[in-house]
């Protein structure tokens, strides 16, 4: 048996490589021992695709979206973010401010990218928390359910791109309630066990809502968030003659977003009618939140059309058009997921990573040329055998789904994908569904004695 299988697996390279002809005829008999043969076979089959709204996904994660923008072709997104921040265990000032009193407290996003136009006006509003945050990762949360939205804590316009000193921002700086700044140092002499631990924090001071009040065009992807509370101290120096003497030092401090607290970001998608309209020669990806594209493999015919023979391969190329020719076109995810629809909360969910067996990834292949700009599932085999092995007959529905991948460097020579995420800047995409495309090519092997 470990003879054929060897076999069979040198057969079907050798079959791969002669091309692919639904009558293929007996391949590599050279080769094989007296009174074996190994068929190799491939049929065609058609998938069918649609396009499916998806009103939320999974965003576990300290990185935060922050604005609003337009898409012509994929409609409106928009993003803001509910979060915690990271509190040291005993915490507390590390000088007493003079008079007990602080100067300023003021919120800096600092973000590592943007998308849309740097010249849009926009203004950041901060709002306080006044419910414990769940662990609810799913970006459809509402606001409303966790904040005092009547309360403004502070605001802030911006454009991210400074006319008159001919810079671009890596921040926008929110100043504060002065008062929400002196209530913290004053719990910290008063009621030092609030800072006793993360949840006591939590419990003394909840958090913020960051969202747009005012503005369209541009959405920034904040790597940072942080709190600071600034104030004087009096310090003391000696001098040469060992004689003291007392000045006026500035010093603040400062909490974080990090991995270690809850932040749920907000995510909504308008104007997907049009995407969702049943369409005889397109699909649609929107990010985040937006909508994925459904592939429907027929493996009740595949089946019946096997019989027992081994699914060896099953290639799947998704053949995207070229973007938009604008200015703000987003662009395409640099890899996507496809896996089996009813495994779409649970492989995020769990963290999980592309098996091969049950989820597959791709990265984009670009090019000014149509023809070339794809996402190559190389050979989803292992897939349908599952399907088959667990006995369904059923057609299997999987979906295509934009994500960012993190790729580590394993040695000089190789790689490997260690976290996959759900995509969550805004992106537009238009798959193919012409007859091309859509047909499938299935390579069978069985042995004949």
């Amino acid at each position: 048996m470990k003879l054929r299988s060897l076999i069979l697996g040198l057969m079907l390279v050798a079959g791969l490589f002669t091309g692919c002809n639904d009558d293929m005829n007996y391949v590599g008999g050279t080769i094989q021992p007296d009174g074996d043969r190994i068929n190799v076979a491939v049929d065609s089959f058609m998938i069918t695709a649609s396009t499916i709204k998806i009103d939320s996904i999974y965003a576990k994660t300290s990185t935060g979206y922050l604005g609003q923008f337009f898409e012509p072709k994929y409609g409106d997104y928009k993003s803001d973010y509910i979060s915690q921040f990271y509190c040291q265990e005993g915490f507390k000032f590390a000088h007493e401010p003079i008079d007990g009193k602080i100067d300023s407290i003021k919120l800096v996003l600092r973000f590592s990218s943007y998308i849309g136009d740097s010249l849009s006006p926009m203004k950041a509003e901060v709002f306080p928390v006044i419910k414990p945050l769940e662990r609810n990762y799913y970006t459809n949360i509402n606001p409303e359910e966790y904040c005092d939205l009547k309360n403004s804590l502070g605001g802030e316009s911006y454009t991210i791109y400074n006319v008159n000193n001919s810079q671009k921002l890596d921040s926008v700086r929110i100043f504060l309630d002065k008062e929400i700044g002196q209530r913290i140092y004053d719990e910290t002499i008063n009621n030092p066990a609030s800072f006793a631990n993360q949840e006591a924090f939590n419990r003394f001071f909840p958090g913020f809502y960051v969202t747009n009040t005012f503005g369209m065009g541009a959405v920034l992807e904040i790597a940072a968030s942080q709190i600071k509370i600034h104030y004087k101290y009096e310090a003391t120096t000696t001098d040469v003659n060992g004689d003291d003497s007392t000045y006026v030092e500035s010093s603040y401090e400062s909490f974080m977003v990090t991995n270690e607290v809850v932040q749920m970001n907000r995510m909504s998608s308008y104007g997907l009618d049009e995407l969702l309209q049943p369409n005889d020669n397109y699909t649609y990806l929107k990010t985040p939140a937006g909508v994925y594209t459904r592939i429907v493999i027929p493996a009740k015919k595949i089946f019946e059309k096997i019989g027992d023979r081994i699914i060896n391969n099953v290639p799947i190329t998704i053949r995207p058009l070229p973007q938009n020719d604008w200015e703000y076109a987003s662009k395409p995810s640099d890899y996507l997921l496809l896996l089996p629809e009813d495994s779409l909360n649970t492989f995020f969910q769990n963290n999980k990573l592309p098996d091969n067996i049950t989820s597959f990834i791709s990265s984009y292949s670009y090019s000014s040329t149509e023809f070339v700009n794809m996402y190559n599932f190389s050979n989803i085999a292992r897939l349908l055998k599952t399907h088959k092995e667990n006995g369904s007959d059923e057609d299997l529905n999987l979906l295509l789904i934009p994500v960012k991948a993190t790729v580590t460097q394993t040695s000089s020579s190789s790689s490997s994908i260690t976290n996959v995420q759900n995509y969550q800047k805004p992106s537009g995409l238009t798959l193919r569904k012409d007859p091309e495309v859509m047909s499938i090519r299935v390579t069978t092997s069985d042995y004949e004695e």
